[in-house]
């Protein structure tokens, strides 16, 4: 298993034994407390606008005239919300970032890098990891390069490459975004 991989395995192991342990203490809460419904439409888990699943990823050609976006969605993830006064998530654990991208649409880049990338929700970071597009389908290369964007999500692409793009949610920030997590996206350029 490549060093990728093995990280990656162990925060979703870590991830699992806390969420069990989680579920176990809620169990045991509600088993001693009994079950009562409580009723508030302003509850943060009642907001009809919390997103269930992490948000799409769009790419914008902010310097052309025609502003196209290129949608992409997250293949890998550990998502987290308010469930009415309960917090509830989910996990999905797809291909690693060079097996992904062979069955991926490619991004052509105009010669110019005008790319903004866009969410319905702004993560709190975005990391973007290069890899060769000579990697395809290899899961234990290592990535050409690693870059951490906090504030303009304008990362500087180059073609031929396969970019996974690790979007960050920070739990601090739940009570704004109403969610909070970490979720994956790749994307192959020409």
């Amino acid at each position: 298993m490549g060093a990728y991989c093995k990280e990656r395995h162990e925060r979703y192991i870590r991830f699992i034994r806390s969420s069990c342990l989680a579920v176990t203490v809620l169990a045991v809460l509600i088993g001693c407390m009994g079950c009562k419904a409580k009723s508030s439409a302003d509850s943060p888990g009642n907001r009809s606008d919390v997103l269930q699943e992490p948000p799409s990823m769009k790419l914008s050609d902010v310097l052309s005239g025609t502003m196209e976006e290129f949608e992409v969605t997250s293949g890998n993830y550990t998502w987290n919300y308010p469930n009415g006064d309960e917090m509830t998530g989910g996990i999905a654990c797809g291909a690693h970032p060079l097996v992904e991208a062979e069955d991926k649409e490619r991004l052509a880049l105009p010669r110019y890098n005008g790319y903004i990338v866009s969410f319905a929700v702004k993560p709190d970071r975005l990391t973007v990891y290069e890899y060769s597009i000579e990697d395809l389908g290899h899961t234990d290369a290592s990535p050409l390069a690693g870059t951490v964007y906090e504030d303009a999500l304008m990362p500087q692409l180059k073609g031929s490459r396969v970019y996974e793009m690790v979007a960050e949610w920070d739990e601090e920030h739940l009570k704004e975004n109403g969610c909070y997590g970490t979720a994956s996206y790749v994307v192959v350029t020409e």
